[in-house]
Parts: C-alpha cells; structure tokens; sequence
C-alpha cells in the first residue's frame, strides 16, 4: 500500500484489527480521510502518522489506543474532525491549539486526567467540543466561552468537575446543546453567580440543567 501516492481515503473501520497502528499509513502523502474505528489497535499513535499534511479528519474511536494524544498532532493544520472516543489517551497535549481549522473534538470516554485542558477553550474554529466520560477535575473557566464563537455543542458530562458552574454563556451565541451531567458543580455557587450574569442563550441548556437539579436536590 506504500505505492498507492494518490490515495485520499482509507476506511478500516469496524474489522478486527489488533496491535499497534502500523507507521508506514505516514508515507500515503495524499492521505485526507483515514478511518480505523471499532477495531482493537493498541499503543500509541505513531508519530509518522503526523506527517500528513493534507489530512482533514481522522476517526480512531473505539479502539485500545494508549498514552497521551502526541504533540505532533499540532502539525496537522488542515484538520477539520478529530474521533479519538472510546480509547485510553491520558492527556490532550497543548500543541493541538495549533489546529486553526479543527471543527469538531471529540475525546469522550478515554480516561483524560487532571484540569480541564485550558487550550481547547482558545480554539476559534471549534463547532463542536466533546470530553464526556474522563477523569477530569476543578473548574471549568468562567470565560469558556470567550474565545469559542461557533460552538454549538459543549459536552463535559460525566467527569469530576466542580465550583459554580460559568456565568457568561451568552458568549456561547451560537450554543445549541450543553452538557454537564453527572460531575460536583455547586448549586449554592451557581445560582449567586447567575443572578449577578443570567444566561440568556442556549437551546437545550435548561433541560440539561433542570435534570442537574433533580438530581442534586
């Protein structure tokens, strides 16, 4: 498959596959969409794969992948959709803030540790930010929405998260589905925090919050 220089797409998804992503997918200069989800890949991800500068999405859910997303990623500035779910990454590095045409993240269900990554809140070009189901602890910051102009969806369920929930989600114009389900916010806080800053957008919000409160009452 080295040969094939003008190969666009690969799509593996959904076999069974096992071991570590083989590097030689680098060399496939051409490469814009390159699918392996729902197979049982393991380890890291190459390095070599962060080498293809034209590609637009990469789709490695549901698999047994390991460590921390590679810095590397930052080299991929074309990127538009990144599907890293259902793995076991640790980490989201900062270099991925480098990715200025990135649309849609999704890192849901991996084991991601520690804060809130701060670089994902200053990517402008996001529409879409999904890291439910990890391990993520403290607050979220009270200008999340500062830097995301276009988000749509914000999806931080089911993690360890906790303090007030932010105030200024009018930032967030274009938010049409928020999530915070299932974390340690406090309502006591929250609600101080919202009277001084009432949130005046978001379509889906207050189901989301209505479902918070019964279950926190």
């Amino acid at each position: 498959m080295t040969r094939l220089c003008r190969l666009k797409f690969i799509n593996f998804g959904n076999n069974s596959f096992m071991g570590a992503i083989l590097s030689w997918f680098g060399s496939l200069s051409k490469l814009q969409n390159f699918t392996l989800r729902g197979n049982h890949f393991s380890g890291s991800i190459p390095t070599a794969i962060f080498n293809l500068s034209t590609l637009r999405r990469i789709d490695f859910r549901r698999n047994q992948l390991s460590g921390s997303i590679p810095r590397e990623i930052g080299n991929l500035t074309t990127l538009k959709e990144i599907y890293l779910d259902d793995n076991n990454f640790i980490e989201i590095p900062n270099e991925i803030g480098a990715l200025d045409q990135l649309e849609k993240l999704y890192v849901q269900d991996n084991v991601l540790e520690g804060n809130a990554p701060m670089v994902v809140f200053n990517m402008s070009s996001l529409f879409t930010l999904t890291l439910f189901g990890n391990n993520l602890k403290g607050r979220l910051p009270d200008n999340m929405c500062q830097n995301l102009p276009h988000i749509q969806i914000l999806n931080f369920g089911d993690n360890q998260l906790k303090g007030p929930l932010p105030s200024i989600y009018w930032q967030c114009k274009q938010l049409v589905d928020l999530r915070l389900e299932s974390n340690k916010f406090s309502w006591k806080h929250t609600q101080r925090y919202w009277e001084r800053n009432p949130i005046t957008t978001c379509l889906s919000c207050w189901k989301q919050f209505d479902r918070y409160l019964y279950h926190s009452s």
